[in-house]
């Protein structure tokens, strides 16, 4: 259980890389769906996604084929490479079922994540039992219901 305090402490980090991560992909995400050009943008021309996801496997294949990457300074730009490529993957895969379904289930999904980041975060700081076991399916099924109906409840 110290092992998930710790994690959920890195992210919570004031310099934590993945609270960084985070905020980029969040940004992305924002930026497809409250502007209507990149919006459209992303709509339009969805070959850039193909473009990203093959800058995204060469970085992995120059992490695999070398040392270099695994060093200081260039460790920290293929994050930097990583981060922009997926965080642009996951803002198309938002635009496309905004384009798709319509806006409120795009926020009815970060909603329903957010509830649920939130209330596993809670259950590992503060609980006593491990993780592993029925007690701790039942709490997310259980959380999952609970957010879902109250997330249905205030948008519909």
């Amino acid at each position: 259980m110290n092992f998930v305090r710790k994690v959920y402490m890195l992210l919570a980090c004031k310099n934590g890389l993945i609270s960084v991560q985070l905020l980029i992909t969040i940004g992305f995400c924002c930026l497809s769906y409250f502007c209507v050009p990149f919006f459209e943008f992303q709509i339009n021309f969805w070959w850039v996604t193909l473009i990203v996801i093959a800058l995204m496997y060469v970085g992995f294949a120059f992490l695999i084929c070398g040392d270099t990457f695994r060093q200081y300074p260039y460790n920290l730009g293929f994050l930097t490479l990583f981060t922009l490529c997926f965080s642009y993957i996951i803002s198309q895969v938002t635009s496309a079922y905004a384009y798709a379904y319509g806006g409120p289930l795009v926020l009815l999904a970060a909603g329903l994540t957010l509830f649920m980041v939130v209330g596993l975060t809670l259950f590992a700081l503060f609980s006593r039992n491990n993780f592993n076991g029925l007690f701790a399916g039942l709490f997310v099924v259980g959380f999952t219901f609970l957010g879902f109906g109250l997330l249905c409840i205030v948008t519909l």
